[in-house]
């Protein structure tokens, strides 16, 4: 056999320059000539190798495979091309992809050529993939988000385990299933998401849009997906990055609720500062005109001359008693509107035979009715269930319009109704007398507010009574309100519940 240096200066050029270990074995399978490559991938000199059998720097792992992989190439004019690996002189094995064909020399078969390319590098690159997608994939595994990819046609190639959190389903539910016909988005987002989609394939830039998710069992979340153009093994394909954000957006909602809420406070805050004001210097006027009544006749009473006069000190003293009365009955209304300001007003409630109460509370107001020359009508339902309320401040709201009635009634009378409307109990005092101004009756109820008329100059009052009938009966779960023309009387209704809130 002849070593390499008996070739041809060109031929042996020709081989020594290739990238790829080059030997040609005689039908024993001897090395008959090797290139450069060869000698530099094993370590050996080319006298180590040349008569030496392949089984030299084969592994007895691949010694079988390669004998029947050389007999066949023998045999046959089709190239053989195998994967094994080889080892080098220091013993290091390094994998090939050998590809062998039959050398021929004027016709007559005199062994076989082969080719073998290095794939360490090659594998080392596999390997390097292989860690770096394992270390993709336990990443996307174990993501706080979902991720997933599908084709150009919407298929889904992969989705980690929050996607199958998320969307309710298997992977294997999922991978190779059209996004479109999982109709994984409410019909409401169908044309989104495909838009969404398109865009992105197109190339053109998009935000993380909101969508309404579908699970399998049937339940919805909102979800915000984000999308990316990839390449994978060569192919491009969609990258989805989806947050269930039902959690945030309930969040916001509650946050810009409470904001709202807040802004609601702080003018209702506003407004009851500005209420506190106006009504703290009303009221100061309103208490400082009966204590100056009482203050001047009692001046009046510490004159000699006054005591010696019975008949004028009797009449001054029963202007001091009724300023008194008046100065009584203002403080424990503004008492109790400031206890109903600050919410410690309580309900007491307690089962109430309807029938009794208004037949008790005719006889109370009788006297009053009488001095004023009025007649009083009521009428109730001898058979009226009992029901849950609070008596005190049913009565209370009773005499405050009833006393409110008798003040504006010249002549005539005042009628007391109640019945059962469902579940509620419809109140009615009615009178005849001058009647309330459509322009008025609206603001009737507002705190110290008094109607401006010729009769009503005469009357002295406080402007409170309706504003506290409107605030007890608003806390017991009822409704007031008034129907009046001017000269034809007045009836104001007002609801309460059989079961009054406690």
């Amino acid at each position: 056999m002849k070593p390499l240096e008996s070739l041809t200066e060109e031929y042996r050029s020709l081989i020594d320059s290739s990238n790829d270990a080059i030997v040609l074995l005689d039908r024993l399978g001897r090395f008959k000539i090797v290139n450069k490559k060869v000698l530099n991938s094993t370590g050996y000199k080319e006298s180590e190798l040349i008569g030496k059998h392949f089984e030299k720097i084969v592994p007895a792992e691949y010694l079988s495979k390669c004998f029947e992989l050389f007999k066949q190439q023998l045999k046959s004019s089709k190239p053989t091309i195998a994967t094994i690996e080889i080892r080098t002189k220091n013993g290091k094995l390094i994998p090939i992809e050998l590809k062998g064909s039959v050398a021929k020399n004027k016709g007559k078969i005199i062994g076989v050529n082969v080719i073998a390319k290095d794939l360490t590098e090659l594998k080392e690159a596999e390997e390097e993939l292989k860690i770096s997608e394992e270390r993709f994939r336990n990443l996307t595994e174990n993501a706080p988000i979902g991720i997933y990819y599908n084709d150009f046609d919407g298929t889904f190639l992969y989705g980690n385990r929050m996607v199958e959190e998320m969307f309710g389903y298997k992977s294997e539910e999922i991978i190779g299933k059209n996004f479109l016909k999982l109709q994984l988005v409410d019909s409401d987002d169908f044309a989104n998401i495909v838009k969404l989609f398109t865009l992105k394939i197109a190339g053109k830039a998009t935000r993380p849009k909101e969508f309404l998710l579908k699970r399998k069992d049937g339940t919805k979340r909102t979800i915000e997906i984000s999308n990316k153009i990839i390449d994978i093994h060569g192919k491009k394909a969609v990258l989805g990055i989806v947050q269930d954000i039902t959690d945030r957006k309930k969040t916001e909602k509650e946050l810009k609720k409470a904001h709202e809420d807040l802004k609601v406070s702080y003018e209702n805050l506003k407004e009851l500062d500005s209420k506190k004001n106006e009504f703290i210097s009303i009221a100061a006027h309103e208490l400082k005109t009966p204590l100056t009544a009482i203050h001047s006749f009692s001046q009046i009473l510490q004159d000699k001359k006054i005591c010696v006069d019975t008949e004028k000190m009797q009449k001054y003293m029963k202007i001091i008693e009724e300023e008194t009365k008046r100065l009584e009955n203002l403080v424990t209304k503004i008492l109790d509107l400031s206890e109903i300001d600050a919410g410690i007003m309580k309900i007491k409630l307690e089962n109430l035979n309807l029938y009794k109460f208004v037949d008790e509370l005719a006889l109370e107001v009788e006297p009053l009715v009488k001095k004023s020359k009025l007649k009083l009508e009521y009428y109730t339902d001898r058979n009226f269930p009992e029901i849950l309320i609070d008596k005190e401040k049913l009565r209370q709201i009773f005499l405050n319009l009833i006393v409110n009635a008798i003040k504006y009634t010249p002549k005539g009378k005042i009628t007391i109704k109640a019945n059962k409307e469902n579940e509620r109990i419809h109140f009615q005092i009615k009178d005849t007398g001058i009647g309330i101004a459509k322009k008025h009756q609206k603001l009737i109820f507002k705190r110290f507010y008094q109607v401006e008329s010729p009769y009503t100059r005469k009357i002295t009052g406080s402007g409170l009574g309706l504003s506290i009938c409107e605030e007890l009966v608003e806390l017991m779960g009822g409704k007031i309100w008034v129907e009046s023309k001017l000269k034809r009387g007045s009836v104001f209704h007002f609801t309460l519940p059989m079961k009054s809130k406690m």
